[in-house]
């Protein structure tokens, strides 16, 4: 079964690709690498040329076919790689995610679901609720637990 961060990441860079923060994430992925795989470096550099390649296609040609799942599973294998080899990099990556992938990509519904899939596989539970009061009705939010008493 694959990572969640990497495929989150993968999901993330690809999206990015076509967005207006294509650069920002290119550096932050090179930026990771050097830090913590920095032979690599030159070959993360020529896939990101590629996936810059296909980015600029579509943005050139909008009905042109983008290669999304190729490009994600290419991604996922560099990110997975890049993991198996240097498990204490975990933080770098979803660091990356969290600061620059996520925030590059263009479409807020997909943001929104790649923040909730990094989200979950990161531990951190974001709860969002909704609560409409109408006339002498109450209502009670709580994360937890709920104790409630009424007094007429």
């Amino acid at each position: 079964m694959m990572d969640p961060l990497v495929t989150v990441a993968a999901a993330a860079l690809v999206s990015a690709v076509v967005g207006d923060a294509w650069a920002a994430s290119r550096d932050g992925v090179l930026d990771v690498w050097r830090r913590v795989h920095p032979r690599r470096v030159r070959v993360i550099d020529a896939a990101l040329d590629e996936a810059s390649g296909e980015g600029e296609l579509v943005r050139v040609h909008p009905e042109a076919p983008f290669p999304a799942g190729q490009l994600e599973e290419d991604w996922q294998s560099h990110f997975h790689a890049l993991l198996r080899d240097h498990p204490d990099a975990r933080d770098d990556v979803e660091q990356l995610i969290r600061e620059v992938l996520v925030p590059g990509v263009s479409e807020p519904g997909k943001r929104a679901e790649l923040t909730t899939l990094l989200n979950n596989s990161t531990g951190v539970v974001n709860n969002v609720n909704h609560v409409t009061v109408t006339g002498k009705a109450q209502a009670a939010v709580a994360a937890r637990d709920i104790h409630w008493n009424t007094r007429d």
